[in-house]
């Protein structure tokens, strides 16, 4: 994939195509549930109480922007200041958006008409 190519733009079969390598490497030495936003910002709370820190400065790019509000609504004493740049649509809810891209490239030509069956904001 070309550098700053917007995935969400990607026809879902070739977001699919492009996971699938990525996620055969890593299926026998991860466990993918795990690799949630809910799960990052746990981790970066552990992290803020291991270094001693009272409050953090958080710096979200893309994704990142999602984990750092998570963060400050979910730690809100802990935070000091964020500073979102070019912030991840919140409209999509990406494990639904992901399944959804699987079923539509998985299923047989001409079955799925346009986008359906994709959340509503992932088309």
């Amino acid at each position: 994939m070309a550098p700053g190519t917007d995935m969400l733009s990607m026809p879902p079969q070739a977001l699919v195509a492009f996971t699938r390598p990525a996620r055969r490497r890593w299926r026998d030495k991860a466990d993918l549930r795990f690799y949630t936003t809910t799960d990052a910002v746990r981790d970066l709370e552990t992290v803020r109480k291991a270094l001693g820190l009272e409050r953090i400065n958080l710096l979200g790019i893309s994704y990142g922007t999602r984990v750092a509000l998570q963060y400050a609504r979910q730690y809100p004493q802990q935070t000091r200041a964020l500073i979102l740049d070019s912030p991840c649509p919140t409209g999509i809810i990406w494990a639904s958006w992901m399944r959804a891209s699987t079923r539509c490239a998985e299923a047989p030509a001409g079955t799925l008409h346009g986008r359906r069956g994709l959340p509503q904001g992932a088309g």
